[in-house]
């Protein structure tokens, strides 16, 4: 099966080939599977190629992962990449997901990324990618802005307490008759 997934000609069919026989694979064919994923040139195909093969690399391979997406020239393709790793990075290379997120020019693609690292950090990192979150959410929609907090209800609560939360609830719901 992997012999057939990399020799599609499509990249997108390729990438949703490979990651979909990704659980299926033996420890060697998910190194194959990841030099293919590297090989496609779709930056959001292999993003969400990564992403997918994350599940499933060994401790050596996520490293390789996480260069490969640190890599991505698209700065949504590689937000989406690093947000999609997250959940098998070990602390250190967390921190150097975090750095990575930090370092995205693009402020939309840099907020996705750090809210879909939030659940992963400690709290130290949690506070540190809210903090920069909060520093360009004015430059962000309302609505865009809260979701992108929700990661971080944990932290504001504990900041803020109930009525941090309150205000958080109504900021929400504001922004959801204002913005259907």
């Amino acid at each position: 099966m992997l012999g057939i997934a990399k020799t599609l000609g499509e990249e997108d069919a390729r990438a949703e080939a490979l990651s979909g026989i990704a659980a299926h694979l033996t420890g060697e064919q998910i190194g194959e599977a990841l030099a293919a994923a590297k090989a496609i040139g779709n930056q959001y195909a292999r993003a969400s190629m990564l992403s997918d093969l994350a599940a499933h690399v060994t401790g050596e391979q996520i490293a390789e992962a996480l260069t490969a997406a640190k890599a991505i020239g698209s700065e949504d393709a590689r937000a989406q990449a690093l947000s999609g790793i997250a959940a098998h990075l070990p602390g250190e290379q967390i921190a150097e997901a975090l750095a990575a997120a930090k370092a995205i020019g693009d402020k939309h693609a840099r907020a996705r990324a750090l809210s879909g690292l939030a659940a992963y950090l400690r709290r130290e990192q949690r506070d540190e990618a809210l903090a920069a979150l909060l520093e360009i959410g004015s430059e962000l929609t309302r609505p865009e802005l809260l979701r992108l907090l929700l990661p971080f209800i944990r932290i504001l609560a504990e900041i803020g307490g109930e009525p941090a939360l309150q205000a958080l609830r109504k900021a929400i719901h504001d922004a959801a008759t204002c913005y259907p």
